[in-house]
């Protein structure tokens, strides 16, 4: 058993983020679609989903193969576009390989289209900015406004 102490002066730097963060929620909802467990109190929402994920979101299962997100995904903006944006800012930094080797492998080797982020390819990263635009209308566009006043909620009460 891991045993983590906090102080009183840890827990008065503890910050709650206002709301959710899109892309965050994204990769969580992802993550539960991919994941095939709790089949009894999450199948009949996958099987929905996965019915009705359009065809640009596809891209998003060669990096999320195992259900587990790259970090490059993993970013914490306030709304979907600022979100999208700090993704597509990462196409810069000359570290995509060392993402690569944290994606989880599967037997299936990625699209070209997605082994192009590896290399920098410009195309590549609008593909999975796509993906993932088309995936939040999906997945989390109908729920969202009533997700995030939950959010805040639970945020101001937790801050209390």
């Amino acid at each position: 058993m891991i045993r983590i102490h906090f102080t009183g002066t840890d827990f008065a730097r503890v910050r709650f983020a206002p709301r959710p963060a899109p892309l965050q929620e994204l990769n969580a909802a992802l993550s539960m679609l991919l994941a095939r467990e709790d089949e009894l109190l999450f199948g009949r929402w996958r099987h929905r989903l996965l019915r009705s994920l359009p065809a640009a979101a596809e891209p998003l299962g060669d990096l999320v193969p195992a259900g587990v997100a790259p970090r490059f995904l993993d970013v914490y903006e306030d709304g979907l576009a600022e979100g999208l944006d700090a993704v597509r800012s990462r196409a810069a930094a000359p570290r995509p390989r060392s993402w690569h080797a944290r994606t989880p492998r599967t037997r299936r080797r990625p699209r070209p289209g997605i082994r192009g982020l590896y290399r920098g390819d410009a195309d590549a990263w609008r593909l999975v900015h796509r993906a993932q635009r088309a995936a939040f209308e999906t997945v989390l566009r109908p729920v969202w406004a009533g997700g995030a006043g939950a959010a805040r909620g639970e945020s101001s009460r937790a801050m209390r």
